[in-house]
């Protein structure tokens, strides 16, 4: 399924950590120089402290996501505030609005903080982020997306990071289908009916006619379905021995636990924002360990497992003692992590403006995670290429302070190599 450019546009946070919901006036944007060391200002940019927006669910079934994601751009910016910032010297302050994870909302409060934002560290939900593209190329603002949708990688206002959806689907099933248990299997979908559920089903089209797989039903649901029993009663009686899962936490417990119930038990494979460690470690907890695997990237929540990890487990301590560890935490770490290069490189060049980030972002050869998603080799839109390596991850709830443990890490199918991201 292939969307086209125009049509296709994701509070608790105090209790770990208070984050700033502030706005106030930018600087230029039309070439004037100012602050330390003569860096062009520009919107979000007085010459001491850069402001960069972050669009999220924090209330609602989303938020669950949201907050966590947010969390781990916040710590990440807290501990380079504390060495001193970016370049050492200036600091960087979060603008944090609530969408809701509905477009109308997320539209509303971009207008309210465009004015005030360098950039965008942060805009959660493939969706909200389809809606708001043509108002970031208007503007010419550069954003993150909290969301993993192959159609990124080509997007010039976009900073994508890690391997898109796409990827984690190809890599998972490939890996399954293959080697994992599932050879010979039947598979299906039940996927959101919105473009995030798009980006599973591609997964699937592409990896199917790879491997010539025996594919059957597909199965829609909109978000916050209250009763999947039709649902899973569709599944059951195609026959379907593997089902990928495209849905947020909420829908996917929701449909898992039906399914438990019915005693349908087929391998579910779950794209990662289905997961939710807190949804699945009650009466689900024997259904979820024995059928169901987390397609994602990175590897185990310990800090030996790499340099990002051991960072973040680091600043998690010292900014937010009292968070939960959460597999979304190392999401907004990579993205802040990303963001932050782009910062280096807009500053060594002595240009905060808007044009001036631009060409920073562009100049770039590599977005790195230190090991927490794979590098992403970059340059202006056309020729990005982003990882091509997923997680597999096994349900494992006292075995993991996340409830995941890594069963195949860095693996890369023939068939993710093949993916194409072109328009």
């Amino acid at each position: 399924m292939k969307r086209t450019h125009l049509s296709r546009r994701l509070t608790a946070l105090a209790a770990v950590g208070a984050l700033v919901l502030a706005s106030a006036c930018g600087g230029r944007d039309d070439g004037g120089g100012g602050g330390d060391g003569d860096v062009t200002t520009g919107p979000g940019f007085d010459g001491e402290t850069i402001k960069l927006g972050v669009l999220t669910p924090s209330s609602g079934t989303v938020s669950v996501i949201g907050i966590p994601v947010t969390i781990g751009n916040q710590v990440y910016f807290d501990k380079l505030n504390a060495e001193g910032g970016v370049a050492g010297k200036y600091k960087v302050e979060l603008v944090v609005r609530d969408t809701k994870y509905e477009a109308p909302t997320a539209s509303q409060e971009y207008q309210a903080t465009k004015s005030d934002v360098a950039m965008y560290l942060q805009i959660l939900g493939t969706q909200v982020v389809s809606s708001l593209l043509p108002d970031l190329e208007g503007d010419n603002i550069i954003a993150s997306p909290a969301s993993l949708d192959s159609f990124w990688v080509r997007e010039p206002n976009l900073l994508p990071w890690g391997g898109p959806y796409q990827i984690q689907v190809i890599n998972g099933i490939s890996w399954y289908m293959t080697e994992g248990g599932g050879e010979g299997s039947q598979l299906c979908s039940l996927v959101q009916d919105d473009a995030y559920g798009a980006t599973g089903q591609q997964g699937v089209d592409h990896v199917a006619s790879e491997l010539d797989l025996d594919t059957g039903v597909k199965v829609d649901f909109s978000v916050g379905t209250p009763d999947f029993t039709t649902h899973i009663n569709q599944l059951q009686s195609g026959g379907c021995e593997t089902v990928l899962m495209t849905a947020t936490p909420a829908d996917a417990a929701g449909a898992i636990g039906k399914a438990a119930q019915a005693g349908f038990t087929p391998k579910w494979l779950v794209q990662s924002p289905g997961w939710l460690k807190a949804l699945f470690s009650g009466d689900l907890r024997p259904y979820a360990e024995s059928n169901v695997l987390i397609l994602a990237e990175g590897g185990a929540w310990d800090a030996s497992a790499s340099t990002g990890m051991a960072d973040l487990l680091d600043a998690l301590e010292t900014y937010a003692p009292e968070a939960t560890p959460d597999w979304y935490m190392t999401v907004g770490w990579t993205q802040a992590m990303a963001v932050h290069q782009v910062l280096e490189a807009a500053v060594e060049n002595g240009d905060l403006s808007r044009d001036g980030l631009m060409e920073a972002m562009n100049s770039l050869d590599v977005i790195t995670a230190d090991g927490l998603f794979g590098d992403y080799n970059w340059g202006d839109a056309e020729t990005r290429n982003p990882p091509r390596s997923s997680t597999i991850y096994g349900v494992d709830i006292e075995g993991s302070p996340i409830g995941l443990v890594p069963l195949v890490q860095d693996y890369t199918s023939a068939a993710a190599e093949s993916y194409s991201f072109e328009e």
